[in-house]
């Protein structure tokens, strides 16, 4: 009879598991309740009696880990996304090149200031509608670009075969490159041009990106751009860079004028 009854001192010291979800970490956390003390099953660190909940430590310690998952995630989906734009970027590729049956190229390309770069014209018509509109008028084996340098015409052909800008030519080219992009009509390396400049945009070469971006139509950049405007206008009226822009191109100017006194009430 006694080995079938369970006593009251066992039903007592039974210990009682908590199992919930965590509404901030989206994780199942568990506690356990035993001999009237509340433990962490994470770290066995004694909780209050009072309340079922994780230990304050293993807590913020899951929240610091699953932040920095959230972060190698979404790196990882911006990977993905790059290599998706890459892969369908391959894809469109003549199918000479892409078998290898194609030569070392077929047109030369010269710059204003004498260096020259073979390639092929299907891939200037293919990426860039301004070139395909050129080449189709005439089969030309040699074509003048007289309004990029040497850095910026290689940096652009490199662009047609792998869809990317290394980090450090970007740096260096990115306002050239972003006004080729614009009359060359390449729009994939005009937006990755036009992103790397709005968030580079500051008190010193504010006057620059706006006639930048009027020049190479970039609606983000020209936001940027006037939003800094905007907040040290008095200190623009004055300054050397607006002079000379009133000077070389007055249009651009009215406009950046105009724009300044609509933001700031004036």
């Amino acid at each position: 009879m006694t080995d079938e009854t369970t006593s009251p001192l066992q039903t007592v010291n039974k210990p009682r598991s908590y199992v919930y979800l965590d509404n901030d970490t989206s994780t199942l956390r568990s506690c356990e309740f035993n001999d009237g003390i509340l433990r962490c099953r994470g770290c066995n660190y004694i909780l209050s009696n009072e309340h079922v909940t994780a230990c304050r430590y293993c807590l913020g310690d899951l929240n610091t880990k699953n932040k920095k998952l959230r972060s190698s995630l979404n790196e990882m989906r911006a990977e993905v996304l790059s290599l998706q734009k890459e892969m369908e970027f391959l894809r469109t590729w003549d199918e000479r090149f892409v078998n290898g049956t194609a030569s070392s190229g077929d047109i030369t390309l010269k710059t204003k200031d004498g260096f020259c770069f073979t390639t092929y014209r299907f891939l200037l018509a293919s990426r860039s509608s301004v070139f395909r509109r050129i080449l189709e008028k005439k089969p030309l084996s040699e074509l003048e670009i007289e309004d990029m340098t040497a850095h910026e015409l290689g940096c652009l052909i490199d662009y047609l075969y792998r869809a990317r800008v290394e980090q450090e030519a970007m740096e260096r080219l990115a306002p050239g490159l972003l006004v080729a992009a614009h009359r060359y009509q390449i729009l994939p390396l005009k937006a990755a041009c036009e992103q790397h400049l709005t968030h580079r945009v500051h008190t010193e070469n504010v006057v620059s990106m706006i006639e930048l971006a009027f020049k190479s139509n970039a609606a983000s950049l020209k936001e940027a751009a006037f939003h800094v405007a905007a907040s040290i206008y008095k200190e623009l009226m004055s300054c050397p860079d607006m002079k000379n822009l009133l000077e070389r191109e007055p249009r651009i100017a009215a406009e950046m004028l105009k724009e300044i006194l609509v933001r700031t009430n004036l």
